[in-house]
């Protein structure tokens, strides 16, 4: 017998139902009621649309480890809302500071401009739309595709697909939050969730294996980034001392970059905090990482460097957004790596292994001198 839950699993989800349960969530202040809201949604959804909402909800365009982008400014947005709802970006630009998001804006004009349509973009054409625009050349060629969408679409859709444009949904749902909602919601440990996103890079795929039981024995992915371990601000050391253990490890905080490398058999990636792939801009410190004995993920700083005195980041600076690095820039401001992590090594992932097993590790795998350090 076919139950409303396999009819509903069995059809499409519609960009419009997403929505509606992102306006839920962002219409609470209690985390528990987010993450039950986002838990029993995605429940609902075959494995395809279970992980396509899974990174919508933390705000991915893509998972983590795909390095693509979508390349579509306020410019692009403005222009094609413009064209697809006959507002001019002269009406348009007071609404959007009124507003202060480009999808409440969306949502503002699209409704005022009273084109009526039912709701009919599913998450696989939003991943679909996404993806093409990626794909497309030419802010003309982006602002036509998104015009064409933008004309059809019903106010929470072109909302929606316009927070994801812009990278953030504004409904008061982080990443952590959606890893404790598919926690939840598949009755598995969060800890395990957050680890195999970590590892995998990849929200969507970490809920699929979450609903079948599939988080054991997953594997390091090298020349794909991993999240990143971000600081937290403490107010003063009274702070420290409440929220740490008895025993920490204290050390300087250098001005440069986040910066991941992940090396294997001489090939070397460099990896920003966003996970950009930064390599291109760091040539110098290319063949020091490949000449290194084993395959490893190492988690560290890059810095302007003269000997063993630290430049300013300013000078850094003048290296950051160029597409190509001459030799005079090279040479005018040098960059070390200061490595501070060790990850995986060896083929093993070491995440779960102490500071003080990961730092002799470390040690023991990179030289005391040269553009490659321990901090």
């Amino acid at each position: 017998m076919v139950t409303l839950e396999d009819t509903v699993k069995s059809a499409p989800a519609l960009l419009e139902q997403f929505a509606v349960i992102a306006e839920q969530v962002a219409s609470t202040t209690k985390k528990l009621e987010k993450t039950a809201l986002v838990g029993n949604y995605l429940k609902q959804l075959v494995d395809a649309d279970l992980a396509r909402a899974a990174r919508y909800f933390a705000g991915h365009q893509f998972p983590q480890n795909d390095a693509r982008t979508t390349n579509v400014g306020g410019s692009i947005i403005t222009a094609a809302l413009s064209e697809a709802t006959g507002f001019s970006q002269q009406e348009l630009a007071p609404i959007y500071v009124r507003l202060g998001d480009a999808g409440e804006t969306a949502h503002e004009v699209v409704k005022a401009a009273q084109r009526f349509h039912a709701p009919a973009i599913s998450l696989a054409e939003t991943e679909s739309i996404i993806s093409r625009l990626s794909e497309t050349r030419g802010i003309k060629n982006k602002t036509a595709l998104l015009v064409a969408v933008l004309s059809h679409a019903t106010p929470l859709e072109a909302k929606y697909l316009i927070k994801l444009l812009a990278g953030d949904l504004r409904i008061g749902l982080r990443e952590g939050l959606v890893e404790d909602a598919i926690a939840r919601a598949f009755e598995r440990p969060l800890s395990n969730v957050a680890r195999v996103n970590m590892l995998l890079g990849d929200l969507g795929e970490t809920a699929v294996r979450a609903r079948v039981d599939d988080l054991e024995n997953v594997s390091m992915r090298l020349f794909h980034p991993i999240k990143f371990m971000l600081a937290t601000p403490a107010a003063d050391l009274a702070d420290v001392a409440r929220t740490m253990p008895a025993q920490f490890f204290v050390e300087d905080k250098f001005d440069g970059i986040r910066a991941q490398a992940h090396l294997k058999d001489g090939r070397v990636a460099i990896y920003s905090r966003t996970m950009d792939e930064i390599t291109h801009r760091f040539p110098e410190l290319i063949s020091p990482l490949g000449a290194l004995s084993v395959d490893a993920v190492i988690d560290g700083e890059i810095v302007p460097a003269l000997g063993d005195r630290i430049l300013p980041f300013s000078e850094l600076q003048k290296r950051l957004g160029r597409k190509h690095i001459g030799e005079g820039l090279l040479r005018a401001v040098p960059v070390i790596l200061v490595a501070y992590d060790l990850l995986y090594a060896s083929g093993q992932v070491l995440t779960d292994e102490s500071l003080e097993v990961r730092r002799r590790l470390l040690e023991e795998l990179i030289p005391t001198d040269g553009p490659v350090r321990v901090s």
